[in-house]
């Protein structure tokens, strides 16, 4: 926890605050380890199974996306802590800001444990195969310069997880007349964000080595799961505001009903203008609780969503197309 905000603090931030010197200069560096470090042992032949021989355009290549996606992870990293941080007022204004809200993003051992599982995955056969030192020293920079990477998928995954923690508390809801969102929107907003972060992050490593149509659909079917987390994440919060929705605009109806049944029950013109604003008011009340969002999220959200998910889509085949012509 950041002891000045209590807010939550992600493990690169931790590390990157305790660190000397300029942040950006540590930014390049750990985003570049994989590259400084891993590249040059296979390059040089330190692992008897590259034998010496490395495709080097195939490793610049990764070797930059690794670099893009780490910086991105780290700038998205801290965007979700900042606004995190923004969000303690209206968890206090829900009735819901309680120590532990959102505490996960700042979990240690979850990207130490998603860093240790891509490592061993990835060198498992230098691991398990014939282990040396520089196998060893190699896992250990691999472990490092996945971090970042291994921060943002702990993050992004914790902020849906809290997320459907948060849809699970008897909320106090905003004013409906005021906010459509009843206090939501910047709860939909941070999902929002993160899903975009983590695809910006993490969709040019998915397609570099996109070659067949099978990938493609292998691809369609990962950021669909994504996208379907991310509103599986708010659908309690779904819940409570259809529920909220239908008993405003049950009071409103009845509001309506009361004020209109006054107005005609004299039969008189005079009668029904004295009453008028009291149907002005009620009719007021009903297309405000009528306009009450069902999702926490606004329309351009909705847009947006679809514009990258449409953007990945055609990224994807215009990929597939240029490996296929040889680019």
């Amino acid at each position: 926890m950041d002891q000045a905000s209590g807010a939550p603090v992600p493990l690169t931030e931790r590390i990157l605050t305790r660190l000397p010197g300029p942040r950006l200069a540590w930014v390049l560096i750990w985003s570049a380890w994989f590259g400084l470090t891993l590249v040059p042992l296979f390059a040089y032949g330190f692992y008897p199974q590259a034998g010496g021989d490395i495709d080097a355009e195939g490793a610049l290549l990764f070797s930059t996306l690794f670099v893009y996606s780490n910086i991105l992870s780290i700038w998205g990293i801290r965007r979700i802590q900042v606004a995190v941080s923004g969000l303690r007022e209206n968890l206090v204004a829900l009735d819901a800001g309680r120590e532990d809200a959102f505490s996960a993003i700042g979990r240690t051992w979850g990207p130490v444990i998603i860093s240790a599982v891509i490592s061993l995955t990835f060198m498992a056969e230098e691991i398990f195969g014939t282990p040396s030192v520089v196998d060893a020293v190699a896992t250990l920079s691999f472990l490092v310069g996945i971090l970042p990477i291994a921060t943002m998928l702990w993050v992004y995954g914790a902020v849906l997880w809290e997320l459907n923690r948060l849809g699970t508390r008897e909320l106090r809801f905003a004013p409906f007349e005021e906010d459509r969102s009843l206090g939501l929107r910047p709860f939909g907003r941070l999902a929002f964000q993160a899903f975009g972060v983590f695809v910006a992050a993490f969709f040019p490593l998915s397609v570099a080595d996109l070659n067949e149509p099978k990938d493609i659909v292998f691809n369609v079917v990962i950021y669909s799961v994504i996208l379907g987390l991310l509103f599986l994440s708010v659908a309690r919060l779904r819940e409570q505001l259809v529920r909220a929705r239908s008993a405003h605009m049950r009071w409103a109806r009845k509001l309506y009903g009361e004020a209109f049944r006054s107005a005609t029950a004299g039969g008189t013109g005079q009668i029904m203008r004295e009453h008028a604003p009291e149907l002005q008011v009620a009719a007021e009340a009903e297309r405000a609780a009528a306009a009450i969002q069902t999702w926490p999220f606004d329309a351009s959200a909705f847009r947006a969503i679809g514009a990258v998910m449409t953007s990945v889509i055609t990224a994807m085949i215009v990929r597939l197309v240029l490996s296929r012509v040889g680019l």
